[in-house]
């Protein structure tokens, strides 16, 4: 699952990239999407480890469901990823 997710996550980057080409004006492309393959490249070491410790299959979901979400969000906010940082700021102006 965790390879799917990685896979899934590259190719509809490079299909936006690709499609948003022909609209925008794309400078810093390159520094997006190495930050997006590092994040995705961390969450899918996670996933492999957390899927060597023996959990019952619900506990497992939960666990790597939990952690994906964390370590893929987080290595983008440690990055500094553009579309996270409006995000944390957002909720920041609502709070």
């Amino acid at each position: 699952a965790a390879v799917a997710s990685v896979a899934s996550e590259i190719t509809m980057m490079v299909i936006y990239i690709l499609q948003s080409r022909e609209y925008f004006k794309l400078v810093n492309i390159k520094e997006e999407v190495a930050k997006i393959l590092a994040a995705s490249f961390s969450m899918s070491v996670l996933l492999a480890f957390i899927n060597l410790i023996e959990f019952d299959l619900q506990s497992k979901i939960l666990v790597c469901v939990a952690s994906a979400i964390v370590c893929y969000f987080g290595v983008l906010a440690v990055l500094k990823e553009t579309i996270v940082t409006l995000i944390v700021n957002k909720i920041r102006e609502r709070g």
